[in-house]
């Protein structure tokens, strides 16, 4: 039970730092805060839809629940990184855990240069991970960006996979 409250607080983090803007996550500082409570959780309308979530046996598949550019590293000042955010549900280990992906290249100024450029030049790095379902929040942030998931679907992870369709 200790397990599913910590994993349930993770999610929560997530999302929370996605609202108050601060995009970074720490996978340390998630799994180690365990002061909000269950209730709390339960109550962001944004995080329900997601506990309903099980794990499936022997499968593992991702949720995409954030995404960003970074440009501010000072020592690294012609390097743009990607981070994707996600959820992994884990039914090999039983474990639901946070996970990010970073892609570095070369220096650009918006998130569409970016998958852009990836597309055209690292088509394999713009691929979501097998079985990722896209969250609600990242179809309309895509779409909002004029962006439809071209190079980031793939016959491993297809536009318009659900929970159900997982198998």
């Amino acid at each position: 039970m200790k397990n599913k409250k910590v994993i349930i607080v993770s999610i929560f983090l997530v999302v929370f730092m996605t609202f108050v803007g601060c995009n970074k996550m720490d996978k340390a500082s998630v799994a180690t805060d365990n002061d909000i409570s269950i209730d709390k959780l339960k109550a962001n309308s944004e995080v329900q839809p997601y506990l309903e979530f099980e794990i499936k046996p022997n499968i593992i598949f991702y949720l995409l629940i954030d995404e960003y550019l970074e440009n501010n590293d000072v020592n690294n000042p012609n390097v743009s990184e990607l981070k994707r955010v996600f959820i992994r549900y884990d039914g090999v280990e039983n474990d639901i855990t946070p996970h990010s992906v970073t892609v570095f290249l070369e220096k650009v100024n918006s998130v569409i240069e970016c998958r852009n450029n990836l597309f055209l030049n690292h088509p394999s790095d713009l691929k979501l991970p097998p079985n990722t379902i896209v969250s609600d929040k990242m179809l309309k942030m895509w779409e909002s960006q004029g962006y439809y998931g071209l190079g980031s679907y793939s016959d491993e992870s297809p536009k318009g996979l659900t929970y159900s369709k997982i198998k």
